[in-house]
């Protein structure tokens, strides 16, 4: 007890007094950092966004979404290349604000900001540092293959930010203690999407699969019950596929023309996950062609070193081009895993 007389000893300075101000500094950093990074990332992708006209894929994608509604599946089915559900999602699209280049080229650019949201949430899941986080946001952010299809009136947008959701709902099923449904049902509801998007999204489920046979055995049921139901609804599109492609061939002749990739594709690939640095974004027509022709003879597959490992050399055997579809499946992961390395 003090007396009236005695001056009160100095309280000790408590430690979570003590730390507040280091706290709060560091979170401003970290609200400083991850603002620059994401106002780089939407700039390099907004820059002269329609600087150029469509390429004829996407003239393409923008005739084959302005048909009725039957003769869209039908020219798609025929088509053979991808399946339908990017062409889906433009149709409505271009039913909701028409077919200016301006608006038909927000939709790639909306999607490849949108694919941020489950890319932090994934960072957030495997406990990356902010240092590491970062230089994961800034791989993706200057990369010169993902700035380019965020601009590109094709499905790789839509790919890239459907594969971070499967990564990120993917990491949760394989993490938790028990099998939960909604992770189990929001993991099928967006695989069955990926796989609707483009053809190469099996290979991610598929993965994931092996993934789960080799380190998670406990849970190969739950997921084969998830396999079964994406093979039971891929099954009506395999078989107008199927039934609108010429007998006795399995690779369709739109895709004929790509030559089988050899060892050299598939080293160069691997040295390219992450793009070409340093990095260069050209603006003229005739310089995106040339690089989109180029570029798309690499390629990307996703999550932790041996899911990107597997994915890589399934893809390298299969028959074709190592494209840009692997390439946007396989970005985040390769920046997650890269930032780690680091």
């Amino acid at each position: 007890m003090f007396s009236e007389t005695d001056p009160p000893a100095p309280e000790a300075a408590s430690p979570s007094r003590a730390t507040r101000p280091v706290d709060r500094a560091r979170g401003y950093g970290s609200l400083a950092i991850w603002t620059t990074l994401l106002v780089l990332y939407v700039a390099l992708r907004s820059w002269r966004l329609t600087s150029y006209g469509l390429w004829v894929d996407e003239v393409f994608s923008v005739r084959a979404a302005r048909l009725a509604w039957a003769e869209l599946f039908r020219v798609v089915a025929a088509d053979a290349v991808h399946p339908p559900f990017f062409y889906i999602l433009l149709k409505l699209w271009i039913a909701a604000g028409g077919a200016t280049l301006l608006w038909l080229k927000l939709l790639p650019l909306i999607l490849s900001i949108g694919a941020l949201i489950p890319f932090w949430l994934l960072c957030r899941d495997l406990k990356l540092s902010l240092t590491e986080a970062a230089l994961g946001f800034w791989l993706i952010a200057v990369n010169g293959y993902l700035i380019h299809y965020a601009q590109d009136l094709r499905m790789y947008s839509l790919l890239f930010c459907l594969s971070v959701w499967s990564l990120f709902l993917f990491l949760r099923f394989v993490r938790g203690t028990r099998a939960s449904w909604r992770v189990i049902v929001a993991l099928f509801a967006v695989n069955l999407l990926l796989v609707y998007t483009q053809y190469f999204g099996w290979l991610l489920v598929g993965t994931e699969g092996l993934c789960v046979l080799l380190w998670r055995p406990r849970l190969l049921g739950w997921f084969s019950l998830s396999f079964t139901g994406l093979a039971l609804a891929f099954a009506p599109w395999a078989y107008a596929v199927a039934a609108s492609g010429p007998k006795g061939t399995v690779v369709p002749a739109s895709l004929q023309w790509i030559p089988r990739p050899g060892w050299a594709e598939v080293l160069w690939y691997l040295a390219t996950l992450n793009g070409i640095l340093p990095w260069r974004h050209t603006t003229s027509a005739t310089s995106q062609r040339d690089n989109s022709s180029n570029a798309r003879r690499k390629y990307s597959p996703p999550w932790k070193s041996w899911i990107v490992t597997m994915d890589t050399f399934t893809t390298g055997t299969i028959p074709g081009r190592l494209s840009h579809s692997s390439r946007c499946m396989c970005q985040p992961s390769t920046a997650a895993i890269s930032s780690d390395i680091f």
